[in-house]
């Protein structure tokens, strides 16, 4: 078991390999946080780190438009 922690918006979450479990949050300005597991969960506890970005919903926006879209490029064998 992890525990998804986010400690600026206060926001924790346990988290189970093999399971959805949606977080819910409304951020109320841009920034980069950090985010870590807050559960002691084993040998590569201490590396569970990683960032996540709160955007404007223009920039949100310009990066969804910037992204391939699903099945783009895709290769017919006909």
């Amino acid at each position: 078991i992890h525990s998804f922690k986010v400690v600026p918006i206060r926001m924790t979450q346990d988290a189970t390999p093999g399971y959805s479990v949606p977080v819910h949050f409304i951020p109320t300005r841009t920034n980069t946080y950090q985010i870590q597991c807050s559960q002691l969960c084993g040998n590569g506890h201490y590396s569970m780190r990683g960032y996540f970005k709160v955007l404007s919903q223009e920039d949100f926006d310009a990066w969804i438009k910037a992204k391939p879209t699903v099945g783009a490029g895709a290769v017919s064998y006909e």
